[in-house]
């Protein structure tokens, strides 16, 4: 196989991939959520069952992200 022909399948299999993440992630209820930083580093709620985001946290909740392992009084 040319490499041509290697970045061509493997491209097809992450488009496969992707495709069927996309399925899991638009068929769950999202049940549970948790603050994360995304791939720009801004902070985002993403579902902990299939990684989706899902929105932005509440001011609560971004408190509570942004002070985790911090020490307490």
């Amino acid at each position: 196989m040319t490499t041509k022909q290697v970045v061509s399948n493997l491209q097809g299999k992450i488009q496969k991939i992707k495709k069927e993440l996309e399925i899991i992630q638009d068929n769950c209820k999202h049940p549970t959520t948790i603050a994360k930083f995304d791939k720009k580093n801004s902070v985002r709620l993403f579902c902990v069952e299939c990684d989706k985001e899902v929105g932005m946290p509440s001011e609560t909740q971004l408190k509570e992200f942004l002070n985790t392992g911090k020490e307490k009084n």
